[in-house]
């Protein structure tokens, strides 16, 4: 048994029938929210088309934020890669991953949540602005990483992050760890 002040100076004691108090905030234990079921991955692959820039958006269809704690990708074709990833107003519907893994467990119940879409286009790739990026020559799985430092990217509900190759024809493929937060 053991004992501790309490912030109004009460005496609380602590055993294995009246434990430790302990509130975990949403999003506080990656182990936790692994256990529950919110934790997962996302592997999506976006094929090369002729002249034009490969694009894929995560995007956040659900109530409660996402948070994205890696982004690694790995181009299809030989040769050192710039890739940035950025916000952005809309996504593209039109383009959906069919084998993207999309079913995260929020609490009790299954929430579809997450969206992943690609597409391509002839306009080059956003290098202002970005919340993430760099070169990589990696062309195959872990990939490398894209964020910046150690810090965590958010999505909020109903946005959207886009990740884009800046070589045309060639495919790239992501590999984001996410982590979908409790209301």
């Amino acid at each position: 048994m053991s004992a501790f002040l309490d912030e109004t100076g009460t005496l609380i004691t602590v055993s294995s029938s009246n434990p430790l108090p302990v509130v975990l905030a949403a999003g506080a234990s990656i182990v936790v929210d692994g256990i529950n079921g919110q934790l997962n991955n996302i592997r999506a692959t976006n094929t090369a088309v002729s002249a034009q820039f490969a694009r894929q958006q995560i995007y956040n269809a659900g109530s409660t934020d996402i948070i994205v704690l890696a982004l690694n990708v790995w181009g299809g074709t030989a040769g050192t890669h710039v890739y940035s990833m950025y916000g952005v107003e809309t996504h593209n519907a039109s383009a959906a991953v069919a084998n993207a893994k999309t079913s995260f467990k929020l609490g009790a119940s299954v929430s579809d949540s997450i969206e992943v879409y690609h597409y391509a286009s002839a306009s080059a790739i956003q290098t202002t602005g970005i919340l993430g990026g760099g070169t990589s020559a990696s062309i195959a799985t872990p990939g490398t990483g894209i964020t910046f430092g150690s810090g965590y990217i958010i999505i909020p509900a109903g946005k959207t992050l886009e990740i884009a190759i800046g070589t045309a024809n060639v495919a790239f493929t992501i590999n984001a760890t996410v982590d979908v937060l409790t209301t």
